[in-house]
C-alpha cells in the first residue's frame, strides 16, 4: 500500500512543462537563424560593395554591379543609338567628334540614356593613334580598387565597328 500512495503522489508532467521548453528550444532555434542571416547578408553586402560580387541579384539590392549578359546587351543597344548619333554628328561636322556627349543632344537624340552595367556613366574619347576613330566605354566603378576582380569595361571602338567587353585587360567576350 505505501508504494500505491506514492505512485499516487508522483504526478507526470503536464502538456504546460512540456510547452515551455519547446518555446525556449523554438526561441533559441530562430534567434539563431536569424543572427547568421543578418551576419551572412552583412557579409554579402561588404562583398558587393567592394565588387567581390558582381551579378544582377546583388546589382538588383544595391550591393554591387550587374554584368550579367543580359544586362551587358542592354547597354551596348543603348550605346548603338549613342554611336549612330555620334557617326550622324561627325558626318555633319567634317569627321569631328564632339566635346562631350551632352552636344548630342536635342538635335541627334533626345537624351543620353544610361548604361545599365558599371558606372553607369558613358565615357568618349579618341581611339589612340588612329585618326578620327573614337571609343564609347563604360566601366566598373570598383575598376582602381586594390583586388577587384571581375569586367572592367565594356567598350565600342569605330575601327572596328564592335562592343567589346574587357577583363584583367583581356578580351573576354565579343
Amino acid at each position: 500500500m505505501p508504494e500505491q500512495k506514492q505512485r499516487a503522489n508522483h504526478k507526470k508532467p503536464t502538456w504546460i512543462g512540456y510547452v515551455s521548453s519547446w518555446r525556449f528550444l523554438l526561441a533559441f532555434i530562430l534567434l539563431s537563424v536569424f543572427l547568421l542571416g543578418a551576419m551572412g547578408i552583412a557579409a554579402w553586402r561588404a562583398a558587393g560593395q567592394a565588387g567581390l560580387m558582381c551579378g544582377p541579384v546583388t546589382a538588383a539590392l544595391g550591393f554591387g554591379e550587374n554584368w550579367s549578359k543580359e544586362a551587358i546587351e542592354m547597354t551596348e543597344r543603348r550605346g548603338q543609338k549613342i554611336v549612330e548619333a555620334i557617326d550622324w554628328y561627325r558626318a555633319e561636322h567634317g569627321g569631328v567628334l564632339p566635346s562631350t556627349l551632352d552636344a548630342l543632344v536635342p538635335d541627334y537624340l533626345d537624351a543620353i540614356e544610361t548604361s545599365i552595367v558599371g558606372e553607369r556613366m558613358w565615357s568618349l574619347g579618341p581611339l589612340g593613334n588612329h585618326e578620327n576613330e573614337y571609343y564609347l566605354s563604360v566601366q566598373s566603378r570598383y575598376i582602381n580598387q586594390l583586388g577587384y576582380y571581375g569586367i572592367e569595361f565594356l567598350q565600342y571602338n569605330s575601327l572596328d565597328k564592335r562592343w567589346a567587353t574587357f577583363k584583367s585587360e583581356s578580351l573576354l567576350f565579343d
